[in-house]
């Protein structure tokens, strides 16, 4: 994840852009109640044992397609083809696999680390853009502005409606506050050194 590279390399990672996500023990630990039948991917695929793998081999193009369905609530943000493409990829068992030991490092070491480093007070240095969905009516367990203004110092926030993948659906707002972050990274260090 974005965010982990920012916190333990600093100097390596300059700026940093989120897209409709928040640190790993922030999203486990705001699940509860009925928003877990929408998240029920999450304790699913993080199974420690291969459950998820069978179930999901079983039939890839409805447990993937399920996800491309919902989360894009306009159906031309997934092109048929590219539909097409995300599927087919999908139907690797390796890609399977993948997908489902990511999420099981999430559910575990992941969260320790976020939990160890936001217990030591640890936070990025790096400018933050943080952009996320637009929920419409429905009320999110988490504050996504509150949760990065912790891990941050003044994140740039920016809410986009078009469903989970904002980079499909507004690919223009996206590119344009990918670009102002990086013009503000820019700005900001480009700043001539005063004479010792």
């Amino acid at each position: 994840m974005a965010f982990r590279a920012a916190l333990d390399h600093p100097g390596v990672v300059t700026h940093l852009g989120v897209i409709d996500v928040i640190p790993t023990v922030d999203m486990w630990e705001s699940l509860s109640g009925t928003f877990g039948v929408f998240a029920f991917h999450l304790y699913l695929l993080a199974q420690p044992t291969d459950l998820a793998e069978r179930m999901i081999r079983a039939d890839p193009d409805a447990f993937f397609g399920h996800f491309l369905d919902a989360w894009a609530p306009e159906p031309a943000t997934i092109p048929d083809q590219v539909r097409a493409a995300y599927l087919a990829a999908a139907r690797r068992p390796e890609a399977v696999r993948a997908i489902c030991e990511d999420y099981r490092a999430s559910a575990f070491v992941d969260g320790e680390h976020d939990r160890a480093d936001r217990d030591a007070g640890r936070r990025t240095t790096a400018p933050t853009l943080a952009i996320w969905q637009d929920p419409g009516g429905v009320a999110l367990p988490f504050d996504p502005e509150a949760v990065w203004r912790r891990w941050a110092p003044d994140p740039r926030t920016l809410v986009l409606p078009g469903g989970h993948f904002l980079p499909e659906a507004r690919p223009r707002q996206v590119a344009a506050a990918i670009g102002e972050l990086l013009g503000q990274r820019a700005e900001k260090w480009s700043q001539p050194a005063a004479p010792s």
